[in-house]
């Protein structure tokens, strides 16, 4: 599993700093829009998104949910997850079926796409940096 996490970091080293190392700073920071698209935007249940980065390869989302958010379901992309806090998240499926997932800050992890719903079991904030190849 720790091999998997290293080549994970070295992918995602590589898609956020490829844009500010080829562009710099500004241009990479800016997208193809021209300006920054870091909006907050407030989900139900206390679950903050922000857009960090985007273009026509790449969408990287900061993801925050408030202690015992819940998210309501939704399809979620395949996606390289990297937590940032520790988290304690329970995902429910379309058929009833949850599981819950236990991350440490630093992790990384692969998703797939799917249908789900998501619930912060703890009583503080978690965070995670989702990693969207388009």
């Amino acid at each position: 599993m720790k091999k998997h996490n290293a080549v994970y970091r070295v992918l995602l080293s590589a898609l956020v700093l490829a844009p500010i190392i080829m562009n710099g700073p500004q241009q990479a920071l800016a997208g193809e829009k021209g300006e920054k698209e870091s909006k907050m935007q407030k989900d139900e249940g206390r679950v903050q998104r922000v857009v960090e980065f985007e273009n026509d390869r790449v969408r990287v989302v900061r993801y925050h949910f408030d202690p015992h958010a819940k998210v309501p379901m939704h399809d979620g992309p395949d996606l390289v997850a990297v937590w940032l806090t520790n988290a304690r998240l329970k995902l429910t499926l379309p058929d009833g079926t949850s599981t819950t997932e236990i991350h440490k800050a630093g992790e990384t992890e692969w998703a797939p796409a799917g249908r789900h719903a998501g619930e912060n079991l703890t009583d503080t904030p978690l965070e995670f940096i989702s990693v969207q190849l388009k």
